[in-house]
């Protein structure tokens, strides 16, 4: 289906507009409830990032982790190399080699996912939410520097909204 009445914005000739359901796959981590828990060392993920710590992991690298329900449902976080993710949470995946980790997650946090949720109702992210929406995808290369220049910049923005 032609997107072109539905880009937001111009982006470089070098660029290309695609949709998430194109370059990423979510699925709900695991269910895992306080009682459930066993103490351990191992960060637990839910919806707005660290809940707790148990003594066993669901994924075995850095991950992209989406927040799926509640207040802080499209909160978008990376995990440490073993975490549990719970079911309140996406496991995110993506294509590693055309797709920088950092790239897509400042673009997913700029996205709000979580954006036009019935207030009356609980917020909930899904697939058929988020697959459809456009995401601008650079060459990898370009992902780097965009990378690189919000890092940069970053410090300075903190500091100017402290004063």
């Amino acid at each position: 289906r032609c997107i072109a009445d539905e880009v937001p914005f111009e982006i470089p000739d070098s660029w290309c507009w695609c949709r998430l359901g194109s370059i990423i796959q979510i699925e709900s981590g695991k269910g895992l409830t306080s009682k459930q828990m066993i103490e351990g060392s191992i960060p637990v993920y839910g919806g707005n990032g660290i809940t707790g710590y148990h003594n066993a992991s669901l994924v075995h690298k850095e991950t992209v982790v989406i927040g799926r329900v509640g207040y802080y449902c499209g909160s978008v976080h990376i995990t440490e190399k073993e975490a549990w993710v719970t079911d309140n949470a996406f496991i995110t995946t993506y294509p590693e080699n055309s797709i920088y980790r950092e790239y897509l997650v400042y673009t997913l946090r700029y996205m709000n996912l979580g954006q036009n949720n019935n207030a009356t109702a609980q917020p909930v992210v899904s697939g058929k939410k988020i697959y459809p929406m456009l995401f601008p995808l650079p060459p990898l290369a370009e992902q780097h520097r965009i990378v690189a220049k919000i890092e940069e910049i970053m410090p300075m923005i903190e500091r100017l909204t402290l004063r």
